[in-house]
């Protein structure tokens, strides 16, 4: 099967874009400080004088800091808040169990490896009136490999020749096996189904305000750098949301978002840093004010590359692991926002499980070097000394920072250097890097994902672990259709993983929103992707 994978993701997964990850991960950083992508957002700042009611009636009004956004899901590159709106899924990815259920799909089965049926809903239409068609459904998923193939949604698997379409069954066929498939489908943006007759007729400038979906809302009016305004279609074929519209705001920095909540302009802020999560959860906003934690899908580790010839010993791999305190990196790194890692794969994967936490014991660390013949002081001229690079930005300098000191406990120097993307990147494609920080970007959400850049077929060094234990449970998951044999070894591979000592997990990170009790079901994959057609009024 071809992987498409888009340069982003790359430089993502290479760099650990812990504070700048796309959807999954936090936009703010843990003072509390965030700027949009869009710097004409400070048109989005409004202030209590204006109309704009914090929930009165059926009116739900959202502040974001992401910048506004197209409604094409083959190019929205925010969290897709207006998506979720105006479009359904194919099927639908419970956000508290992970569950997969029934959307503009009422079932689907694989009746072999490489071929799914699905049952395509009757009876739904756009909001233009059309009636929605399985023609539709395959539309909006050859777009994604034939229009804009930015994002690796892996439907490069899909076998558009030969699928089939009879009445409301549409028979996807695939190339190879590929039971994460169902995952994608389910997915909020990249399992939007677009009218097919709308978008060949009108072009991409409908993409922008006039979107045509089967969902519950219509876009009123998009505009950028402030705001995007929502209706709620009484015609829609499901159960009709609470709110009866929906404005989302843009800011381009976290000071004026958060004064508008404190003066109830805004119901709900999304992603919000972790000094304003504090002092919400200290009463500083009101004693009408729920904090929530959501999960970014990112993991902070530290890697020992194959390429440097010392890790070749496992004792000094050891040594390294229990050198480093897992729990004081995450709570200097992330705050309260971040959770203590106990696994290669995060919380919410399909196949995760908790292995353990990573032992700390610095004595024990320093009897491996001393057993191995190496200096267990740092300054002694004979000592381990390793090269930690990455891009600059602020997490991964806090996080090499505190491990440095870690490391100079137990007699290994490592000397920190950094840069800017430009200057890096080529550096770390030429093996540079001797000790490597790793995150998968946030959003990651099936194990195959995660593990894409440190599996044997990994085209980031720093991070690639050729184990053939760890790779061949990898290897049977990932054609595996038996959901529980494919979880198991999925369970197999973390523990393998963690044998070798070569990828030590750090910390998870997490994102908080915060929302006024007239309001509640907050619910959402990751906090910046919350489903706002489910929040429910007081």
């Amino acid at each position: 099967m071809k992987k498409t994978i888009s340069l982003l993701a790359l430089l993502l997964c290479v760099a650990m874009m812990l504070s700048l990850a796309a959807c999954g991960g936090s936009g703010s950083s843990s003072a509390g400080s965030s700027t949009a992508a869009d710097p004409a957002a400070d048109a989005g700042a409004v202030t209590a004088a204006e109309t704009v009611s914090g929930g009165e009636g059926n009116t739900l009004t959202v502040g974001t800091l992401d910048a506004a956004d197209g409604f094409d899901p083959t190019t929205n590159s925010n969290c897709g808040l207006g998506l979720m709106l105006v479009y359904d899924t194919i099927l639908y990815r419970d956000t508290e169990t992970g569950d997969i259920e029934p959307m503009l799909a009422e079932s689907w089965e694989f009746t072999d490896d490489t071929t799914l049926v699905l049952k395509i809903r009757e009876g739904v239409t756009f909001s233009n009136g059309e009636t929605m068609t399985p023609e539709d459904v395959l539309y909006s998923l050859w777009r994604f490999v034939y229009v804009n193939n930015q994002f690796s949604t892996g439907y490069d698997v899909i076998d558009f020749d030969n699928s089939t379409i009879d009445g409301n069954t549409l028979t996807l066929k695939l190339l190879s096996s590929y039971p994460d498939i169902v995952t994608q489908l389910a997915n909020d943006r990249f399992a939007c189904v677009v009218c097919k007759s709308y978008v060949e007729s009108t072009g991409d400038d409908a993409f922008w305000d006039k979107p045509v979906g089967t969902g519950p809302y219509v876009c009123v009016e998009n505009v950028n750098g402030s705001h995007s305004s929502y209706e709620r279609r009484d015609d829609y074929w499901g159960d009709l949301p609470e709110a009866e519209s929906i404005t989302i705001r843009n800011y381009s920095e976290l000071t004026t978002m958060m004064v508008d909540f404190d003066n109830k302009v805004l119901d709900l802020v999304l992603d919000v840093g972790e000094t304003d999560y504090n002092i919400a959860l200290d009463g500083g906003y009101g004693d009408d004010v729920t904090g929530k934690l959501f999960p970014t899908y990112d993991i902070l580790a530290i890697t020992m590359p194959e390429y440097v010839e010392l890790f070749d010993n496992e004792n000094v791999r050891k040594a390294v692991a229990l050198a480093l305190d897992t729990a004081a990196i995450t709570n200097r790194v992330y705050g309260s926002l971040g959770t203590v890692a106990d696994s290669s794969l995060i919380p919410g994967v399909q196949g995760y499980t908790a292995v353990g936490v990573n032992e700390y014991d610095p004595d024990a660390a320093r009897e491996l070097l001393a057993g191995e013949g190496y200096p267990t002081d740092a300054s002694d001229p004979d000592a381990i000394q390793l090269l930690c690079l990455f891009p600059a930005l602020p997490a991964n300098e806090m996080t090499a920072t505190i491990v440095q000191a870690q490391l100079a406990e137990i007699g290994i120097k490592v000397t920190v250097d950094t840069g800017d993307f430009a200057t890096v990147i080529p550096r770390l494609m030429n093996n540079e890097c001797e000790l490597g920080l790793f995150g998968t970007g946030g959003g990651t959400y099936t194990a195959l994902n995660i593990y894409s850049t440190v599996r044997e077929t990994s085209t980031n060094a720093a991070a690639r672990v050729t184990d053939e234990t760890f790779n061949g449970y990898l290897n049977d998951a990932s054609g595996e259709m038996n959901e529980s044999v494919r979880v198991e070894d999925y369970e197999n591979a973390q523990a393998a993983l963690a044998d070798t000592y070569r990828f030590i997990p750090i910390a998870y990170a997490n994102a908080a929103n915060l929302y006024h009790n007239n309001i509640d079901n907050v619910i959402g994959t990751v906090a910046r992707g919350v489903s706002l057609r489910y929040v429910t009024f007081n």
